[in-house]
């Protein structure tokens, strides 16, 4: 830990004659680049919990600058939650050490269990699903950092045939922002976006109701969550609805976070689903969606090997990274549709697979597995960095509305509005 040490020493010296409190705050800069460099090179709980030592730090480390600032250099890990269950893991890549989070927030716990939906930026989105507890038949949501120990919760409404569900939380660079991507679904003429919301995270009223147009969306997976790559979102498509053909070039919805418009785009072909092909079943239990080095990669699993895909930014064409042979025996049985990918090190995959987390070599094919996780828990997945980033928390758990973009053409019930 010697950046703490040479952070603590840097502070030290910084005190006035006799150690008063005045020198400290007049000698202290904390907008020094050699303060903001040592403490974006050590871990975010240990930068959170340093900001007491003084003022000028606190208000430095809890700025959206410094937030951005760390973001940058933190690395990318992988947090999962056992299913139905409020403990969460972090799992390091380079000493595979899986790490219990403290799950024991009060306001977590005042309801249903949550399910992981959703990560940004070091924020963790969670869903409760209606139930007879909730009022108004709402979904509730809660907003978490695990470093920061902050929880903003918050409700949305359940319509009938037309209700909707929070489906990602993401930036928005151009006003930074932190917002939520609401969609709402027609479930009458196949399982299609009706419209979609744009909340700020934290504000105590919705944003706007955009209609969708001409062009048909169809519904995204809820779970597993969304997943970011740079300023997109991206997920599955449902394939739950047999009533309507959904070709295979739409199978995977994306959101540009910066123009906050719906699109889609074409699974990989691997020459065992045509593009053209009227119905797609591997959507279901055969492809996964993931980031890896900044790019979207999609895992496509056979019976017993598997292929890895990434998608060029520029052609939008999919490009085959390597192509994966697996031991029948060993690794699949009936389950062989729940593994899921996390990342490449060294020459080796790293999986999760439903009770247990292992890693894969490519050139030996032998396995490592990970100790620790007990058997017959679903793990929920999502790639996370570790943040200081604090959101304005005015919503206090009440229920959102929107205002539409186009008020004569919308058919939004403002019914749930604070009483």
């Amino acid at each position: 830990m010697g950046y703490l040490r040479l952070l603590l020493e840097k502070l030290q010296n910084s005190v006035g004659k006799g150690g008063e409190k005045k020198g400290y705050e007049k000698n202290f800069d904390p907008d020094d680049p050699e303060t903001i460099d040592m403490l974006c090179n050590l871990p975010a709980e240990k930068v959170w919990k340093i900001r007491k030592v003084s003022k000028g730090l606190c208000d430095l480390i809890q700025s959206p600058d410094f937030a951005n600032t760390f973001l940058e250099r933190a690395p990318s890990i992988a947090f999962l939650q056992r299913w139905q269950s409020m403990k969460f893991f972090y799992l390091d890549e380079d000493d595979n050490k899986r790490v219990l989070v403290n799950g024991s927030v009060p306001l977590l716990k005042k309801k249903k269990i949550p399910i992981l939906v959703g990560s940004c930026n070091g924020l963790l989105l969670f869903e409760s699903p209606p139930n007879f507890e909730t009022k108004y038949n709402y979904y509730s949501y809660y907003i978490w950092n695990p470093v920061t120990q902050q929880v903003v919760n918050f409700t949305c409404p359940a319509l009938d045939s037309q209700s909707g569900r929070i489906y990602g939380l993401y930036y928005h660079s151009s006003t930074q922002e932190y917002r939520l991507l609401y969609l709402r679904m027609n479930t009458n003429d196949g399982l299609f976006v009706r419209d979609y919301g744009i909340i700020k995270a934290g504000q105590n009223a919705g944003r706007r109701l955009y209609l969708q147009g001409q062009q048909r969306i169809p519904c995204p997976k809820a779970q597993p969550p969304a997943v970011v790559v740079k300023n997109f979102l991206y997920w599955m498509a449902d394939s739950d609805n047999s009533y309507y053909k959904r070709p295979c070039q739409h199978s995977i919805i994306g959101f540009d976070t910066d123009a906050e418009e719906l699109f889609t785009l074409p699974h990989p072909d691997d020459n065992i689903c045509q593009p053209s092909t009227p119905h797609c079943p591997r959507i279901k239990y055969q492809m996964r969606l993931l980031e890896m080095d900044g790019r979207l990669t999609c895992w496509c699993l056979g019976v017993a090997s598997a292929h890895v895909w990434v998608l060029n930014d520029e052609s939008n064409n999919w490009s085959l990274r390597c192509h994966l042979n697996f031991d029948h025996d060993l690794f699949f049985k009936w389950l062989n549709h729940d593994i899921k990918l996390v990342s490449f090190l060294n020459n080796e995959v790293l999986l999760v697979w439903y009770d247990r987390v292992f890693r894969y070599n490519l050139s030996t094919r032998k396995v490592r597995n990970l100790k620790g996780f007990k058997h017959g828990f679903y793990l929920i997945l999502v790639a996370h960095t570790k943040s200081v980033v604090i959101l304005e928390d005015q919503r206090v758990g009440q229920p959102i509305y929107f205002e539409s973009k186009e008020e004569d053409k919308s058919r939004w019930v403002d019914q749930v509005k604070q009483n």
